[in-house]
């Protein structure tokens, strides 16, 4: 049981700290909004992931079977969504508050979907689930897999939106546009790799 949860505490680690866009999109929230603002973002990280977790946990092989069978209509989905929320955040009037509760608060939806629409995300769940030691452990085990992948989720988001929004302080307006730029374009990018380039 120790191991499963280590296991799963230091794939969660990995997981949150992969650079990711919602680990972009975490920093910017950050330095822009503050560090409070940026737990919205890791919340509807964390709503994401559990709904995942559960996923793979109950129907890890039929949803593997699924994934394999309507891959190319997911990867259009989701090429569509990344490339929309990356258009839409790059061209999205620009505020130079650096506190911006609304912002912050309307952005806990994208998050959700980004994370939840991104299918290497799906993968990276289904993966653990349907691989040992994961899969030979007793419910009891996996369950203490995924609350500890999760827990470290949170605690690593955390961790780094907190550095984020102390060091942030110091960087000029004009950098947090450019932070903002770099995930929008990072978003369109992942996109258009989704719709032309992967299934």
């Amino acid at each position: 049981m120790l191991e499963l949860m280590g296991l799963g505490f230091i794939s969660g680690c990995l997981v949150s700290i992969s650079l990711g866009f919602i680990f972009f999109l975490l920093i910017e929230t950050a330095i822009s909004s503050g560090w409070k603002a940026a737990f919205r973002i890791i919340f509807a990280v964390l709503l994401g992931d559990s709904i995942l977790l559960g996923l793979a946990l109950l129907f890890s092989q039929s949803l593997a079977q699924t994934l394999r069978e309507f891959g190319p209509f997911l990867h259009l989905v989701a090429g569509l969504m990344f490339l929309i929320m990356g258009l839409y955040q790059l061209w999205k009037p620009k505020s130079t508050s650096r506190v911006s509760q609304s912002k912050s608060t309307a952005l806990f939806v994208p998050a959700f979907l980004i994370n939840v629409g991104n299918p290497s995300n799906w993968t990276f769940w289904l993966v653990l689930y349907s691989a040992p030691p994961v899969s030979l452990a007793s419910v009891e085990g996996k369950w203490a897999f995924g609350l500890s992948a999760l827990a470290s989720i949170v605690a690593c988001s955390a961790a780094v939106s907190f550095i984020a929004a102390k060091t942030g302080k110091y960087l000029p307006e004009k950098s947090v546009l450019h932070i903002n730029q770099v995930v929008s374009l990072g978003l369109i990018a992942v996109g258009l790799y989704w719709l032309f380039f992967v299934g």
